[in-house]
C-alpha cells in the first residue's frame, strides 16, 4: 500500500468540519498503547491490512462495540411502561438505536464525526443492569450499604475518615490535586478508600456522580475483563470512552479524572474532561430526545391498548398549551405524532448548534459550562417540561407499576446478595459459566475464584455479574423461570 495508515484515515476524514473530532486527535489508547503504532504495525501487514482500509480507528470501535456480546445483551433488557390498564414492552436495543440514529442524523448536519457518535450512543447503554431503571437504583443503595458494611469493621481507635486526610484521597495515580473525592465516599475510613481504589475503578472527581451508572459499567466491561481484573488492551481512545460514560445531559462539563489501576501503564492518559467532544455532547442530547418521546408514545399506547384513546397525548396537549409551548410542537401533539416531535427537537438541535459554531463558538462548552452543541433555550425547556409530564402522569400513580417496581427491586436485591453472599455459591456458579463462554484456562479460572475472597472486590463483582446478565437469566438464576 502506498499511503501509511494515518493518511489513509485523514483522506476518508477530511470532509468534517475543523470543529468535528478526528482520529488524528489522540496517539493513545485509554490504557497507554499507541494508536498509531499499533495500525501501522497491521496496515503493513497484507492479511490485517485489508480490514483497514476505507476504514477509520472510530469505525473500527463503533463495530467492536456493534458486535459485542455486551451490546447483544440489550435485546433481552426490556423497559415496560403501564398506563391506567394497558402496558407496552420493548427491547433497549431499540433504545439506543434510536439515540443513535439522531445521534448519526445531526452529526452528518452539523459535520461531525458519524463513526465517534454512533460508537458513543451505542455503547452508552451496554453496561446497564436487567431492569434498567429499577436496577441502577437497587445497585447503588447496595453498594452504599455494603461500603458502609465494610467500613464499619474498622476499629474505633483506628478511623481515620477519608474526608478529614486530603493527602489519602488520591483513589488513582495521577489525579490532580483539586479534583475532590465522590460525595459518596465522603466519611469512609482511609484503609477502606485505598482498598477500594484496587477493586472498585469508579472515577474521582466528580461528586454529583452516584456509584453505579450506566455509562460507567459500560466502560469498565468494554475496557477491562473486570473478573480477571486485567486491562483490554488497546481498548477504546480515550474520547469514544469519555463519551460512553457521560452519556447523559446531566453530567456536566466540570472537571473529572478516571485512571484504572488495571493499566498496566502509569502513563496512561485515562479519561478526563479533555477527552469531551462536540460528538459526546451531541449524545447526551440524542440519548435525552429519544428516552422522552418514546416513553411518551410507549404510554399512549398504553393508554390505546387499554381502550383510553389518545388519553396520554390528550393530557399532554392541555400541558403544553399551559405552559405556552411553541406551536410546532403543540401541533405534533395534537396529531399524535412522534415523528414531528422528533423533528422539533432534531431541527433545533441542528440549527442552534450550527449557529453557535459558525459565529465562532467552538470550544466544547463556554465558562460556564454551556455546551455549544445544545437545543435553544426553548427547546431546553420543553424538553424539561416533557420529562415532568413523564415523572407526573405516567411514571407515578400507577399501582401496576409500583406493584412491579417493588418485585423487581427485591429480585435485583436479592440476586446481589446471592452473588455477594459467599455461603450461596452463586457468585462461584456464574464465575464457572463466565469460565466457559470466555473459555479460560483452568488456572485462570483458579486465580479468578481466589480473588473472590477479597470483599470489596466481591462487591464490585456482583454488581458486574449482574449487569452481565439478561432479564431473562436474571429471573431463571433467581429460580422465577416460570413467571
Amino acid at each position: 500500500m502506498v499511503e501509511d495508515y494515518r493518511a489513509h484515515v485523514a483522506q476518508i476524514e477530511k470532509h468534517l468540519e475543523p470543529w468535528a473530532f478526528r482520529s488524528d486527535g489522540t496517539d493513545f489508547f485509554v490504557d497507554g498503547t499507541e494508536v498509531w503504532r499499533y495500525y501501522e504495525t497491521q496496515w503493513g501487514q497484507l492479511d490485517t491490512g485489508s480490514r483497514l482500509k476505507n476504514r477509520t480507528p472510530l469505525s473500527i470501535e463503533r463495530d467492536r462495540i456493534l458486535f459485542s456480546d455486551e451490546y447483544r445483551r440489550l435485546s433481552d433488557k426490556y423497559h415496560v411502561l403501564y398506563h391506567r390498564r394497558g402496558k407496552t414492552v420493548r427491547n433497549y436495543t431499540t433504545q439506543v438505536v434510536r439515540a443513535a440514529q439522531i445521534a448519526d442524523s445531526c452529526g452528518r448536519a452539523l459535520g461531525l464525526n458519524s463513526d465517534l457518535t454512533s460508537a458513543i450512543a451505542l455503547g452508552s447503554k451496554v453496561g446497564s443492569a436487567s431492569f434498567i431503571h429499577r436496577s441502577k437504583k437497587v445497585i447503588n443503595t447496595w453498594l452504599q450499604q455494603k461500603l458502609k458494611d465494610e467500613d464499619n469493621r474498622v476499629p474505633a481507635g483506628q478511623r481515620q475518615a477519608a474526608s478529614e486526610s486530603p493527602a489519602d484521597l488520591r483513589l488513582f495515580y495521577g489525579n490532580r490535586d483539586e479534583l475532590p473525592l465522590p460525595g459518596w465516599l465522603a466519611g469512609i475510613d482511609v484503609s477502606v478508600v485505598k482498598e477500594l481504589s484496587r477493586y472498585l475503578p469508579w472515577a474521582a472527581g466528580d461528586t454529583q456522580e452516584t456509584p453505579y451508572a450506566s455509562g460507567k459499567e459500560s466502560y469498565l466491561l468494554l475496557c477491562t475483563d473486570p473478573f480477571r481484573r486485567q486491562a483490554l488492551g488497546k481498548a477504546f481512545l480515550p474520547q469514544t470512552m469519555y463519551g460512553v460514560w457521560r452519556h447523559s445531559r446531566s453530567a456536566g462539563t466540570q472537571a473529572f479524572e478516571h485512571k484504572s489501576p488495571l493499566f498496566p501503564d502509569k502513563n496512561a492518559p485515562g479519561l478526563n474532561e479533555t477527552h469531551a467532544t462536540h460528538e459526546a455532547s451531541l449524545v447526551r442530547f440524542a440519548d435525552d430526545i429519544s428516552w422522552v418521546i418514546e416513553n411518551i408514545n410507549d404510554a399512549n399506547r398504553a393508554a390505546l391498548d387499554a381502550g383510553l384513546g389518545d388519553a396520554v397525548y390528550g393530557e399532554l396537549s392541555k400541558r403544553l398549551t399551559s405552559i405556552d409551548a411553541p406551536p410546532q410542537l403543540r401541533l405534533a401533539v395534537a396529531d399524535r405524532d412522534p415523528g414531528l416531535l422528533y423533528t422539533y427537537f432534531i431541527l433545533d438541535l441542528v440549527d442552534s448548534s450550527r449557529e453557535r459554531l459558525q459565529a465562532g463558538f467552538t470550544a466544547i462548552s463556554d465558562p460556564s459550562g454551556e455546551l455549544t452543541i445544545a437545543l435553544s433555550s426553548e427547546a431546553t425547556r420543553m424538553l424539561d417540561a416533557l420529562v415532568e409530564f413523564l415523572e407526573d402522569a405516567v411514571f407515578t400513580h400507577n399501582r401496576r407499576l409500583e406493584h412491579r417496581n417493588t418485585m423487581l427491586d427485591v429480585i435485583a436485591t436479592t440476586c446481589l446478595d446471592m452473588i455477594f453472599e459467599p455461603s450461596t455459591g452463586a457468585g462461584e456458579y456464574l464465575i464457572d459459566q463466565k469460565q466457559r463462554t470466555l473459555r479460560w484456562s483452568e488456572p485462570e479460572t483458579e486465580a479468578v475464584k481466589a480473588l473472590l475472597d477479597k470483599p470489596l472486590h466481591r462487591i464490585q463483582l456482583s454488581v458486574d455479574l449482574l449487569a452481565s446478565l439478561s432479564d431473562r437469566e436474571v429471573l431463571e438464576f433467581a429460580g422465577l423461570e416460570a413467571l
